[in-house]
C-alpha cells in the first residue's frame, strides 16, 4: 500500500516559484516604498527652503489658509508613517529544529556545527519554501497596503499644503 506522500506529484518546483516570485514582489514594494518615501522627503525639503528663503511664515496665514496649511503638514506626517511602515523588516520568527531561513540561526544559536549542519542536511526543502513563502506573503501584502496609504495621505497632503500655502501667500 502507497503512503500518502508517495502518490501525491512532486510540489518542490511549484514552491521555488511561489517563493521566487514572492520574493521578487517583496523586492518591487521595498523599491517602490523607498522612491516614494525620498520623494516626500525631497518635496518637504523644497517645501521648507522655498519658505525660508521667500521669508514666508505660515504663522502669518489666516485662520483658514493656518488649518489647511497644518493639516497638510499633518496629513504627510501620516504619509511618512505608512512608507515607513511599508519599509519597516518583517523577518519573522526562528523555530528551533530547525534551519529554514536566517531567523533560524538565532533560535538555534547553541547547536554546534555539526548540529546545524545535519539540520541542514535533514531539511524538506518543499517544507522550507511553504514555510518562507507563508512568512513572506503577507509581508507583501502589508507592505503594498501601507504603500497605498502612503500614496493616498501624499497626494493628500500635497493638495492641502498647495491650497494653503496658495491662501496664506493670497493675504
Amino acid at each position: 500500500m502507497a503512503s500518502g506522500s508517495s502518490s501525491r506529484p512532486d510540489c518542490l518546483p511549484l514552491t521555488q516559484s511561489l517563493l521566487s516570485e514572492t520574493r521578487e514582489e517583496l523586492a518591487k514594494a521595498d523599491q517602490k516604498a523607498n522612491l516614494l518615501l525620498a520623494a516626500l522627503g525631497v518635496a518637504a525639503a523644497a517645501l521648507i527652503g522655498a519658505f525660508a528663503s521667500a521669508k514666508i511664515s505660515p504663522i502669518k496665514f489666516d485662520s483658514v489658509a493656518q488649518w489647511i496649511f497644518w493639516s497638510g503638514c499633518g496629513t504627510a506626517t501620516l504619509a511618512l508613517v505608512f512608507l515607513g511602515m511599508a519599509v519597516y523588516p518583517y523577518p519573522g520568527r526562528g523555530k528551533r529544529g530547525r534551519m529554514y531561513y536566517f531567523g533560524d540561526m538565532q533560535a538555534n544559536c547553541e547547536l554546534t556545527e555539526s548540529e546545524i549542519l545535519n539540520l541542514i542536511q535533514t531539511a524538506n526543502h518543499a517544507e522550507r519554501n511553504v514555510q518562507q513563502f507563508s512568512v513572506l506573503a503577507p509581508s507583501v501584502t502589508r507592505k503594498y497596503k501601507n504603500i497605498r496609504f502612503g500614496m493616498f495621505f501624499s497626494g493628500a497632503a500635497l493638495a492641502l499644503l498647495s491650497v494653503g500655502t496658495l491662501l496664506g501667500v493670497a493675504h
